[in-house]
């Protein structure tokens, strides 16, 4: 099976915040894919189909914090262990 959080672990969404000028609104994209790769080893796993929880308008402050989810694709003997990865979310004001 597999095990996305255990309990006690300090696992949490990504937490992005944009800034700006007040209530200024804002487009986000992301890539189509980000690679995972098991440390300290070789084998990987993707995700995909970036999802995320903005209103996309920043607050009477300027800002606005977000967290963003994907899709997790394991492989059916996927080897156990951590994998870490990076993927860039890009905003731009409209």
């Amino acid at each position: 099976g597999v095990v996305l959080f255990d309990t006690g672990s300090d696992h949490q969404a990504a937490s992005f915040t944009a800034t700006g000028s007040a209530e200024e609104t804002y487009s986000l994209s992301f890539p189509a894919s980000a690679t995972l790769t098991r440390e300290g080893n070789s084998e990987t796993m993707t995700v995909n189909g970036f999802s995320e929880n903005a209103t996309n308008k920043l607050s009477a402050t300027g800002e606005e914090t977000f967290h963003v989810g994907a899709t997790l694709n394991v492989g059916a003997n996927q080897a156990p262990g951590v994998y870490r990865g990076e993927f860039t979310v890009t905003a731009a004001h409209e």
